[in-house]
């Protein structure tokens, strides 16, 4: 087995990271691909904010000449400054189900972190908070909504079997249409906090509507 970084800027090794998984889910009618030049733009020293205060290396794992696993490893200066501590996080993780290939990944990531003064690993994280973060442990067969992980069943155990522990639990849900009304104080409340922060909700008819407010 081989556990190597990319070359971010190198456009074949960049579609490898990303494409990975398109290959680990192609039997999963649940996952949801992210989009590809997102991932692209989070690979771009030169094009996501991030790397501005920041840094990240991209590991590869291959084994018998096939790609089996990714992470990232992000050394978050702005994080660490804040918070007073030395904990670096852990990206776009994905893997075969193979307790040797992720802890070949994490031991390469654990020595680039601590290279950087980093003694303690934490995540999934992504790049910004709106990235989401945390990793899925139940409910493999429901869709995932915007910003809510989805990942195999395998990989908690993975993890734990690593060393890790949860930290929290985060919980999400469905409310179906036509199914549930919300209570009137939901309402009442709404627009109370809208009028008291100055919120609005903007509607959209045309896509040029829209487009106004992208660079915005």
């Amino acid at each position: 087995m081989q556990i190597y970084p990319i070359e971010p800027q190198n456009p074949r090794e960049a579609r490898r990271f990303i494409r990975f998984p398109n290959w680990l889910y192609r039997d999963n009618p649940y996952w949801v691909p992210p989009m590809e030049s997102e991932m692209k733009t989070a690979l771009d020293s030169k094009a996501h904010p991030f790397y501005e205060h920041s840094e990240a290396v991209f590991l590869l794992a291959k084994k018998d000449n096939k790609i089996c696993g990714r992470i990232a490893i992000l050394d978050n200066h702005r994080s660490r400054e804040r918070l007073h501590n030395n904990t670096g996080f852990f990206a776009f993780f994905e893997v075969v189900n193979d307790i040797e290939v992720a802890r070949g990944l994490f031991e390469a990531g654990f020595e680039w972190a601590r290279q950087r003064g980093i003694d303690t690993l934490s995540g999934p994280k992504g790049l910004t908070p709106g990235d989401g973060s945390g990793m899925l442990v139940e409910g493999f067969d429901f869709y995932p909504a915007l910003g809510i992980p989805y990942n195999l069943p395998y990989y908690p155990n993975l993890l734990e079997e690593l060393g890790f522990e949860k930290e929290a639990d985060s919980l999400s849900g469905y409310i179906r249409a036509g199914e549930y009304e919300l209570p009137e104080r939901v309402f009442e409340l709404t627009e109370r906090v809208k009028a008291r922060r100055g919120f609005h909700v903007l509607r959209f008819t045309t896509k040029n509507e829209l487009r106004e407010w992208i660079r915005v």
